[in-house]
């Protein structure tokens, strides 16, 4: 099965991401990820593919202190 963007499982995880308060902005096959205001960190960009989701959830970890569980997602 190719790795495509906007499969399931990244729309799982967008989702989720947005519930917790992050903007998410789909920019020609790019994701700009911006977060709450009261985080006051850096914007993130990802592609999105499924491949990428353990990568992301350690990178909200680490910038943003957000504790995601990648196996919920995949």
């Amino acid at each position: 099965m190719a790795r495509q963007h906007g499969s399931k499982q990244i729309t799982r995880f967008l989702r989720e991401i947005q519930r917790l308060g992050f903007n998410v902005e789909n920019t020609r096959n790019k994701y700009k990820i911006t977060p709450p205001p009261h985080l006051g960190t850096r914007v993130y960009f990802t592609h999105g593919t499924t491949k990428a989701i353990k990568p992301l959830c350690a990178d909200f970890k680490k910038l943003y202190n957000v504790d995601l569980d990648p196996k919920q997602f995949l």
